[in-house]
């Protein structure tokens, strides 16, 4: 059900992509992260004043959330395209054929987009299940106060890819914003993995929250930048898979690792696998700011 109800996300970035000029495509989509970020703040408080009440009361007002949102969607969100717009476009499209979706996401520039999209989300996704044991082992944490570091974490990503992408995207390029969102990853990882204090451990979430926030909504965007217009929505979808596994393998291999190796392991591996990513990242050249346009 939850894969299901994922399909949102890359119709919401297609729909972005649709009334964004490609320039400022970056910034845009990273206000859907900026969302999750603000998301994996209230989202977490409400379940915790929610719980007391009974233990079917945050997962009945997650799906009273799911529910307004559709219909405001419904009612309220206009189409992407002018009816004019959707002629002029579909004048020139080709019926959908699967040669040509395969042929897409096989081109050498999309399969190295698709895999910094792995990466990075499986590097970061290490973290998560974790860290409620490393925090509570090294420094002691309870719950109420692991949940205080994740808002922090996702206060510092929203801010990131709400504000900070969309004014760097068009004097840096989302190449090249990849490639220096990359170092913050990587460093962030390495500090939560070494941190002895409660100060370092900020650091090091503060910075992984800045990478991460600039690497994923550039992906994104240089992802809706190399596809065809015509399969904009489905290579969109494509990266959307990727990132859901990196999301399964992330974890379990950081869980594995943990009990091989110990509590830092996650960190450390994570920050390898970001590394690679890094590395990836710098074989991208940056794409052409001009293209066709799209309504703005």
């Amino acid at each position: 059900m939850a894969g299901i109800g994922g399909a949102t996300v890359p119709v919401a970035q297609a729909y972005i992509a649709d009334i964004t000029p490609p320039e400022k495509r970056a910034g845009n989509l990273g206000l859907i992260g900026a969302a999750f970020g603000l998301g994996f703040i209230f989202g977490p408080a409400l379940g915790g004043i929610l719980a007391p009440i009974s233990a079917q009361a945050p997962g009945l007002a997650a799906a009273g959330l799911c529910l307004a949102n559709g219909v405001l969607a419904f009612f309220l969100l206009p189409e992407s395209l002018s009816k004019k717009e959707k002629e002029e476009r579909d004048l020139g499209r080709k019926p959908f054929r699967l040669e040509d979706f395969v042929i897409a996401i096989r081109s050498p520039i999309t399969a190295r987009i698709l895999l910094l999209s792995f990466l990075f989300t499986a590097a970061f996704a290490a973290m998560q299940p974790t860290f409620p044991l490393f925090g509570a082992i090294r420094f002691g944490l309870d719950e109420r106060h692991v949940g205080y570091l994740f808002a922090f974490l996702g206060t510092v990503s929203a801010i990131v890819q709400g504000g900070l992408v969309r004014r760097l995207v068009p004097v840096m390029g989302e190449v090249r914003l990849i490639q220096v969102s990359g170092l913050p990853f990587i460093a962030g990882l390495l500090a939560i993995a070494f941190a002895q204090s409660i100060g370092m451990l900020l650091l090091g979430l503060a910075l992984l929250a800045m990478g991460f926030g600039g690497t994923l909504p550039s992906i994104a965007s240089l992802l809706s930048r190399v596809a065809p217009s015509e399969l904009q929505g489905s290579v969109l979808g494509i990266g959307q898979s990727v990132g859901s596994l990196a999301r399964i393998i992330g974890p379990t291999l950081a869980g594995i690792v943990y009990d091989l190796r110990g509590i830092t392991w996650p960190y450390l591996g994570g920050a390898w696998v970001a590394g690679a990513a890094f590395l990836v990242a710098l074989t991208l050249r940056p794409q052409p700011r001009h293209g066709a346009s799209s309504r703005g």
